[in-house]
């Protein structure tokens, strides 16, 4: 599919920049870091502010790569791994972490939502060996061979597993992009990144270490809330997503036509 069906922003248009001011994109962190100075715009009582007009454009050039990978059919990996609190309700139901399950279960999409498991990128021999140690576990007790204590220990494995990589077990292990939200080891993911040569999207805060900038190919300056996370799903990942379905099934209702 050509690029030329991508969404095009005009990112001088008024719109637009209140579109970004909506979702919250401008408010940074009570820090800010050496490379992230030049995105951000002034204080405000202890917050630092991200200049709009700076970012919009960087914004929307993400989301035209993420368009442009998904129609050509390039593999695209969604990791969001954000600080886990089982205390709190918010962050336990994540809205972003569903939303991009519901991506996967629809589209095939895959996904990290648990701890990103250092390693990830840079041996993949022990991922696939995992992933695999994982499927013959769970073949094994569908057909009943555990029982008693061991088949609650293989339970018990396949639980703590299946979190770590149920969004990708079914995938081969082959990414030409990586689309990372909001995730607490992205230093640990950008230094994989950068050493096996995969382009990665990040969205990066104004406390965003200047080393891991250093690693990131597409640097989304702003804030990670929810709002944000989930437009960038919809405008980047879903909607050509949808595009396409359309379009595969426009082509089948033509072919039973033409029969």
């Amino acid at each position: 599919m050509n690029s030329s069906q991508e969404v095009n922003f005009d990112n001088n248009d008024k719109k637009f920049l209140e579109c970004l001011a909506d979702l919250g994109l401008h408010y940074g962190n009570v820090i800010k870091t050496p490379g992230m100075e030049k995105y951000l715009y002034f204080n405000y009582r202890g917050c630092w502010i991200f200049d709009l007009e700076k970012i919009a454009p960087i914004f929307q050039e993400a989301i035209q790569r993420l368009r442009t990978a998904i129609f050509n059919k390039e593999k695209i990996l969604i990791v969001h791994c954000p600080e886990s609190n089982e205390n709190d309700p918010i962050k336990r139901d994540d809205p972003v972490k569903c939303y991009i399950e519901e991506l996967g279960l629809r589209y095939g999409q895959a996904y990290i939502t648990s701890r990103y498991p250092g390693g990830f990128l840079s041996n993949k021999e022990a991922v696939v060996s995992s992933v695999e140690k994982l499927k013959i576990y769970e073949k094994t007790l569908q057909q009943g061979k555990f029982s008693g204590k061991k088949e609650k220990r293989i339970k018990m494995f396949i639980n703590r597993a299946n979190k770590k990589w149920e969004g990708i077990k079914l995938k081969k292990h082959e990414f030409s992009l990586i689309l990372a939200l909001n995730c607490k080891q992205l230093r640990i993911l950008a230094k994989e990144a950068k050493i096996t040569g995969t382009e990665l999207i990040a969205l990066c805060d104004s406390n965003t270490k200047t080393e891991v900038l250093n690693n990131i190919s597409y640097v989304i300056p702003g804030n990670n809330s929810s709002k944000v996370c989930s437009f960038l799903l919809r405008e980047g990942i879903e909607n050509p997503l949808k595009i396409m379905e359309a379009e595969k099934n426009n082509k089948i209702s033509n072919i039973e036509e033409v029969k």
